[in-house]
């Protein structure tokens, strides 16, 4: 199983994080309709389905990180507030239309909200080297967001079966209240 994460916007980030760690990592330009996105994606799936009794079944899962609110307040004007409900209702959007590409090619989509919550923390190329000593490669802080987001999946789907998954989970909730 392979785990795309994708952390979407103008700059879109996609990695590929699979049993032998990360091995694929870029930035693309989302541009108008995200045409070079759905290229590199679309070539990216077809180069990793497998056949299955004479059937062609996905061996990729996409994770894709999804703003959860298209306006919040923040102690700034409200010129600022309104800039930044834009940018974020667009980043929503592109998440929404990258996970209808993924499902029209045949792939199971997961839309998540964004890992780190309300403070935004980059991942420094110390940070970076020690988390994927594995991956070579340059990469972008959107490619590195998506390296985060596929590693995070592929290790909670490869450790934990679904159903251990869906009772932790609610243990979390139930010690949360």
């Amino acid at each position: 199983m392979i785990v795309l994460g994708i952390d979407p916007g103008h700059s879109t980030g996609i990695a590929a994080y699979g049993p032998l760690g990360l091995y694929w990592a870029r930035t693309i330009t989302y541009g108008e309709d995200g045409a070079a996105v759905l290229e590199a994606l679309r070539l990216f799936v077809t180069t990793h389905q497998c056949w299955n009794n004479n059937r062609m079944v996905p061996d990729v899962v996409a994770v894709i990180e999804e703003p959860a609110k298209p306006y919040f307040q923040r102690q700034v004007s409200q010129r600022a507030n309104y800039r930044i409900a834009g940018n974020v209702g667009e980043c929503r959007a592109k998440a929404h239309a990258l996970a209808g590409m993924l499902r029209a090619l045949g792939v199971e989509v997961k839309l998540q909200a964004p890992i780190r919550g309300g403070t935004k923390r980059r991942i420094t190329v110390p940070m970076w080297t020690a988390m994927f000593p594995e991956y070579k490669g340059r990469t972008s802080n959107h490619a590195r967001d998506a390296a985060v987001i596929a590693q995070r999946e592929y290790q909670r789907r490869k450790f934990l079966p679904g159903e251990i998954v869906d009772q932790r989970l609610k243990e979390r909730k139930e010690e949360g209240r």
